[in-house]
């Protein structure tokens, strides 16, 4: 980058940060309706504030307006420490959550903590999905499985999942669909749960890749895979990348709110939990 290149950046951004302040509180959006799905219509996200840039503020109200008949619940540090405390103390999870040192890796443990103990959905608080959420599934889907556009690592080891529609790309999981208690959800926790001790302590040269690997997508499409070889009646509906396209990976002004909580993709050389 050049020097004037560099300067242009550094304009841009005063000026992007001049426009979104003062920040705007984003409260829970309630309904009162219900119907007969066994994904309940709730919407859970969570970030470490309420508080969140203007244009990052109106691309989650536009989100929500799209799902009229959703509750959304927005669950900040405090709140979602409180969930896991008075839900989840009992169980090895809870240590795991407690002792993590980056934010996503919490985030990630209370996805799939609180949709399995109430089903619903969860989002990202910087993705959503230009497609309703009740349009991805019909009622009687206990679930709602996409991908990725990155291939695993590992690649599949059961005959079976040479039918699925992206065979080798990572399960998405920065928006979920589930319904209440549902079997995958406990296997992940527990998985979770029995790989601590593996990551406990360790200093990683990519913290963000040791995350990704430890509590997101890499051990979610570990145990999807093993959930799909061992149930072919799964009751899931599959579609293809990032909800046939519908996904929507970066929100309008949700870069803002690095500048008040850093992003940890910039670490190196650290532990991710103790």
């Amino acid at each position: 980058m050049t020097m004037q290149e560099s300067s242009f950046y550094k304009i841009k951004k005063n000026i992007r940060k001049l426009t979104e302040f003062p920040l705007v509180k984003i409260e829970d959006k309630i309904v009162n309706e219900s119907d007969d799905s066994l994904i309940p219509n709730n919407v859970y996200q969570t970030w470490e504030t309420r508080y969140l840039g203007k244009t990052h503020a109106r691309s989650l109200n536009d989100f929500r307006n799209k799902n009229p008949t959703m509750s959304f619940h927005l669950y900040d540090k405090d709140r979602r420490d409180h969930y896991l405390t008075q839900n989840w103390s009992h169980h090895p999870i809870y240590k795991v959550y407690s002792n993590s040192l980056f934010g996503p890796m919490k985030a990630d443990i209370f996805r799939y903590c609180i949709l399995y103990d109430l089903g619903g959905y969860y989002f990202d608080i910087a993705k959503s999905c230009s497609l309703p959420l009740n349009q991805l599934h019909n009622k009687n889907h206990k679930g709602v499985i996409t991908y990725e556009d990155t291939e695993c690592f590992y690649p599949p080891n059961d005959e079976k999942l040479f039918k699925l529609k992206r065979p080798f790309n990572h399960f998405l999981q920065w928006g979920l669909a589930f319904s209440k208690k549902h079997v995958f959800l406990k296997n992940l926790i527990d998985e979770i749960s029995d790989n601590y001790k593996f990551y406990k302590n360790i200093k990683f040269e990519n913290p963000k890749l040791a995350i990704l690997n430890f509590t997101g997508p890499g051990v979610y499409t570990k145990v999807m895979r093993n959930f799909l070889s061992n149930n072919v009646n799964h009751s899931f509906n599959e579609l293809d990348i990032k909800f046939n396209n519908y996904g929507v990976f970066k929100l309008k002004g949700s870069p803002i709110r690095h500048y008040i909580v850093p992003s940890y993709s910039y670490m190196a050389n650290c532990k991710i939990c103790t």
